[in-house]
């Protein structure tokens, strides 16, 4: 019944956001007219480009964190299988992408068991490094995010709850459940998945940096300040349990952070962004199944019998 509700609720407020948005447009037009004009679209090209990146720099995370369990895959193969699975980002709830990747890696050969710790791994090392490095970022540029200690205390709980004692804990209560030795995480294999995880949040906000500047209406602050403010705003998006995917959330946020004024036409300009990655999904999508038919190749001849074969096809003579 609750998740009969969440989902609801999250459909209502999806439809809710739409309007809104629908709103803001028509009635900040002359406003978003100013925002977007002398738009760049070799940068946004550019930004398209990266956004593709990232999900090869994804995979990476993926890859390092199935060998750190003892399950080796491919990287290609992590790729191909987080492409296929990107269209379940769009399905209400947040397990979707994750569940639809985990079965992909499955039918490669990964363990369920260990496709779901890399998932929950993911989910926690990402508002882990995300929070920690947009709140240092902001600080280095003068800027003291407000709720500057709780952010810090999540960011500790979290932290926590991530490190190899709690993971493997975890492990092990599966393990004596559904059968088998539990894989264990080491120090030195966590802290690369660390590093990994840095490595896709700096990424992401230079993806996020370039799109920004394909907008040269829009006044920003510093690249490091617009850094620091798309990984604390996605933190926060992420937290927001009800939103899919933080949609809202993050963008008023990242407006709100960037910008005093006008945060409203910054909000849709940046939501604009999310829009961009749709299509970089689709195009993942679209290469990685044209690759796949390539690959399976034409369909067998199917069989026939001795009849079919001496009386030839319909409509044959």
């Amino acid at each position: 019944m609750n998740r009969r509700l969440l989902r609801a609720a999250r459909w209502a407020y999806v439809a809710a956001l739409m309007a809104v948005v629908v709103w803001l447009v028509w009635s900040r037009r002359d406003d978003l007219a100013l925002l977007v004009a002398g738009a760049r679209p070799e940068m946004l090209a550019l930004a398209l480009l990266l956004g593709i990146g990232q999900l090869g720099v994804n995979a990476g995370f993926w890859t390092s964190a199935l060998d750190a369990l003892g399950e080796r895959q491919r990287w290609a193969v992590v790729v191909d299988a987080t492409a296929r699975s990107v269209p379940a980002r769009y399905l209400p709830g947040s397990v979707w992408y994750a569940l639809g990747r985990a079965a992909l890696l499955h039918r490669a050969g990964a363990s369920k068991r260990t496709v779901g710790a890399v998932a929950v791994l993911e989910s926690a090392l990402s508002i882990v490094v995300v929070l920690t490095l947009g709140a240092a970022l902001l600080l280095v540029s003068g800027r003291v995010p407000a709720a500057g200690w709780q952010v810090a205390a999540a960011c500790v709980a979290l932290a926590l709850l991530a490190s190899p004692p709690a993971v493997n804990a975890l492990l092990r209560v599966v393990a004596r459940r559904r059968g088998g030795v539990a894989a264990s995480l080491s120090w030195p294999r966590h802290l690369r998945l660390l590093g990994w995880m840095a490595v896709f949040w700096a990424y992401s906000a230079t993806t996020f940096s370039v799109y920004l500047a394909a907008f040269p209406g829009v006044a920003v602050g510093s690249p490091i300040e617009v850094a620091g403010s798309f990984m604390l705003a996605w933190g926060i998006g992420f937290l927001a349990v009800f939103a899919p995917q933080g949609a809202g959330v993050f963008e008023v946020a990242v407006a709100a952070l960037l910008t005093a004024e006008a945060v409203a036409g910054v909000a849709v300009i940046v939501a604009g962004y999310r829009a961009l990655m749709a299509v970089r999904d689709a195009l993942a999508f679209g290469v990685a199944g044209l690759r796949g038919a390539m690959r399976q190749g034409p369909p067998p001849p199917a069989a026939t019998s001795g009849v079919a074969d001496r009386l030839g096809p319909p409509g044959s003579p």
